[in-house]
């Protein structure tokens, strides 16, 4: 007698114990022998194609015909995109049917790095950009006539600067005035004097006051440099 078993399972024993198969009976008498069968196992395993980027959870042992659950899980920046059989299905469901290998695919998150100025009057910020994860953008911070570029808003004074892309980004660029000074000089000092020079910020006023010497009078002012245009 042969117990032939059928694909996924497996000759377990006779009736009477015996596990020889095939077994050879000398005849006797009318007699019946039942086979026993059980179900294969098989692996199923999921993998990951970088460690790096995410895992993959759910291998197991089982039984044919059972069903196995894998999820592929991303690491912090990156995404699940599809198993190496292409799909997408993900936590994906599998009947176990032999030894099979399921390699999970992951992605690069996109995300947006912003650079704004904190008063546009006095400059403003290029380089804003969307980009995968670990790139790096740089921004600049371009400040405008009477003004001059400080800091970000986390502290570094570095400019054009490079970031590193690790999730959705604001850089905000501080700007401070720029000083000038305001010298008033006389023309000729034995008719009289200027007072009122002084540094000061872009755009702040400073009075300049003509005092001319005994038997002379103010007449009039004279730019030395020319007012930017």
């Amino acid at each position: 007698l042969t117990a032939m078993s059928n694909y996924g399972y497996h000759f377990v024993q006779w009736n009477d114990g015996s596990l020889d198969n095939p077994r050879i009976v000398q005849v006797d008498s009318n007699v019946a022998y039942t086979a026993s069968f059980a179900y294969n196992q098989y692996s199923v395993t999921g993998e990951s194609s970088d460690t790096v980027r995410g895992v993959v959870e759910g291998s197991s042992m089982q039984n044919y015909l059972a069903f196995v659950v894998l999820t592929a899980i991303p690491n912090y920046g990156y995404h699940f995109s599809q198993w190496n059989d292409g799909l997408t299905d993900n936590p994906r469901t599998v009947q176990v049917d032999s030894n099979v290998t399921y390699t999970a695919n992951f992605g690069f998150n996109r995300y947006t790095v912003t650079g704004e100025s904190s008063d546009t009057v006095m400059g403003e910020v290029v380089g804003t950009a969307t980009q995968d994860y670990l790139t790096t953008v740089i921004l600049t911070a371009t400040p405008n006539y009477g003004y001059h570029f400080t800091q970000w808003n986390d502290g570094s004074t570095n400019n054009p600067r490079t970031v590193q892309v690790e999730g959705d980004m604001l850089y905000v660029a501080l700007f401070g005035y720029n000083q000038y000074t305001v010298r008033g000089i006389s023309a000729d000092t034995s008719q009289g004097v200027v007072l009122g020079t002084s540094t000061e910020d872009y755009l702040t006023n400073v009075t300049l006051t003509a005092v001319p010497m005994t038997g002379c009078h103010f007449l009039q002012w004279n730019l030395l440099k020319p007012l930017r245009i």
